[in-house]
């Protein structure tokens, strides 16, 4: 929506911001503005309060009001899936599984730790539990820990923009007991597609598979009770989301971009 584009004569970044998009990030300073933490918009007293309203709200009062209310719902554990499987093929079989009942589920990662060969895909109305164990990217996969299901890679490009993303919704991905979602210990490492340096793909250079969770166009989400290490880009990116609700996360050293 908005790009930063340059920087000043005191060595400040300007905020570009296209026409067609002025009203969107009018708004987004508005319900900042309405939590304290920048000055007031000229937007302030248009009546147009929604947006502050919601930003004013403890988060508590959001997840109750925006967000989908729990209820029973079908568990499955990919711990049930393993034999004769890899840990990524475990845990899309318990996704199916959960997925198939047409109903909202809840998918547990439990009883040991999960090595993962590429992203865990989330579908709208799911919960994911990740409960005492640790789930890490195996070493050399370009990939993200978790993204959405509806985002999707073109076959052409897989590694460059999406063909498609589609809307997802009623999401959970829930920490218990000391749940931690690890990056790899050795990086997928190539040469730099522009310098041709062979080197470690790590950060948003390289695109969006360097990002830990990677949610877009979603609706209706909470992210809660987990610590993200060794993350290779940014820890959590949420792309054209809305009632999102975010709280009791960690990040264990100075590189997690919480």
């Amino acid at each position: 929506m908005a790009l930063w584009e340059r920087y000043g004569a005191a060595g400040r970044m300007i905020l570009s911001v296209q026409a067609a998009d002025q009203a969107t990030m009018d708004r987004y300073l508005e319900a900042f503005a309405a939590a304290g933490r920048t000055r007031r918009t000229r937007l302030a007293a248009s009546g147009d309060s929604g947006y502050g309203a919601a930003a004013a709200l403890s988060g508590a009062e959001f997840a109750d009001r925006y967000l989908p209310r729990r209820l029973p719902s079908r568990t499955v554990r990919a711990v049930d899936f393993l034999a004769g499987r890899t840990h990524s093929e475990a845990i899309e079989a318990a996704l199916g599984a959960a997925a198939g009942s047409g109903a909202a589920a809840s998918v547990v990662l439990d009883a040991q730790d999960w090595r993962l060969d590429r992203a865990i895909r989330l579908p709208s109305n799911l919960e994911l539990v990740v409960d005492g164990c640790c789930v890490k990217l195996a070493d050399g996969v370009f990939d993200n820990l978790i993204r959405t299901a509806g985002i999707e890679p073109n076959p052409a490009d897989p590694w460059g923009r999406c063909r498609a993303v589609t809307p997802t919704e009623n999401l959970r991905l829930t920490g218990r007991n000391g749940a931690v979602l690890e990056g790899a210990d050795v990086p997928y490492t190539a040469a730099n597609p522009k310098t041709g340096v062979v080197e470690p793909w790590l950060g948003d250079f390289f695109g969006w598979r360097t990002v830990g969770i990677q949610l877009s166009r979603v609706t209706g989400y909470e992210l809660s009770g987990f610590t993200m290490r060794r993350t290779h880009c940014w820890a959590i990116s949420q792309e054209q989301c809305r009632y999102g609700y975010l709280h009791d996360l960690a990040g264990d050293d100075e590189d997690d971009d919480l």
